[in-house]
C-alpha cells in the first residue's frame, strides 16, 4: 500500500476542498441571466459537487484527526494543530447541514438563503486550508525531513544549490569584466596616439602649405615694389627734367 507521511489526510483533504470550491461556484452561476438556458445542468453539476466532496471532507477530518494524534510537535504547534481542529470540525458541521438542506428543502429551488449559508461554509473551509497550510510551513508538522541550512559561504548553499551557481555566476562576471577591461584601456590608448600622429601630420603639411605662399608673396610684392619705383620713378622724371631743361635752353 501507498504510504503517504503522515497518513492519508494531506491526499484526501484536496479532494474536498476542489469539489465544494467547484459546488460554490456552479450554484452562484446559475443566478446569472445568460445562463438560464444552461441553468438546470449546472445545478445537477453543483449539487452532486457538494454531496461528494462532503463525503470526501468526512474522510479528511477522520484522516487529519489521526495525524493530530500522532505527528510529532512542539507546543506552538500543538496550538496550532487545536485551531486547525477546531476550524475543520466547524467546517465539517456547516457543509453536513448545507448538503442536507439542500437534499431537503432546496430540490425545487435554490432560495437566496441557501446561497449566504454556502458561502459561509465556503469561507471557513478557505480558513481552515490556510491553518492546515500554516501547521506544515510555518510549524512543520508532519514532514519527514528538513533540508539543512548551510553556511553563508557553502558552495551549495541555498534552494537547489542556487546559491554556489549564483556565486559562481558572479565570479565568473567579475573574471570577465576584469578582462574586458584592459583590452579597452590599451584600445583607447592605442586610438588616442593614432589621433596625435594624425595631428602632427597635419600640422607639418600645413605649415608646408603657408611657408612657400608667405615666400613667394613677400617675393612678389618686393618685385612689384621696385618694379613700380623704377617705372614711375626714373623714367618719368627723367625725361620730365630733360624736358625742361630744353625748354629753359
Amino acid at each position: 500500500m501507498i504510504e503517504i507521511i503522515p497518513n492519508w489526510h494531506p491526499f484526501v483533504i484536496h479532494f474536498s476542498v476542489a469539489l465544494l470550491c467547484f459546488s460554490t461556484a456552479l450554484f452562484l452561476l446559475g443566478y446569472i441571466p445568460a445562463l438560464n438556458k444552461k441553468r438546470d445542468e449546472l445545478l445537477v453539476t453543483a449539487k452532486w459537487s457538494l454531496y461528494i466532496g462532503t463525503c470526501f471532507t468526512v474522510l479528511a477530518v477522520a484522516s487529519g484527526w489521526q495525524a493530530y494524534s500522532s505527528v510529532n510537535h512542539d507546543t506552538a504547534g500543538h496550538a496550532a494543530m487545536t485551531i486547525h481542529k477546531t476550524w475543520a470540525l466547524l467546517t465539517l458541521m456547516l457543509y453536513l447541514l448545507t448538503a442536507c438542506l439542500f437534499y431537503f428543502t432546496q430540490r425545487k429551488g435554490i432560495k437566496i438563503w441557501f446561497i449566504f449559508l454556502l458561502l459561509i461554509s465556503t469561507g471557513s473551509l478557505m480558513v481552515t486550508g490556510y491553518l492546515g497550510s500554516e501547521n506544515v510551513y510555518r510549524h512543520g508538522l508532519g514532514v519527514m525531513r528538513i533540508p539543512a541550512i548551510h553556511a553563508a559561504g557553502d558552495a551549495n548553499a541555498g534552494p537547489h544549490g542556487h546559491h554556489g551557481t549564483m556565486a559562481k555566476l558572479g565570479s565568473s562576471v567579475e573574471h570577465h569584466g576584469e578582462s574586458s577591461e584592459m583590452p579597452e584601456a590599451d584600445s583607447h590608448e592605442g586610438h588616442h596616439g593614432s589621433m596625435d600622429k594624425i595631428d602632427a601630420d597635419l600640422d607639418t603639411f600645413i605649415e608646408s602649405l603657408e611657408l612657400p605662399e608667405a615666400h613667394s608673396n613677400e617675393g612678389h610684392h618686393d618685385s612689384m615694389d621696385e618694379a613700380e619705383v623704377d617705372s614711375l620713378g626714373e623714367s618719368p622724371e627723367m625725361p620730365e627734367a630733360h624736358s625742361h631743361e630744353g625748354h629753359h635752353h
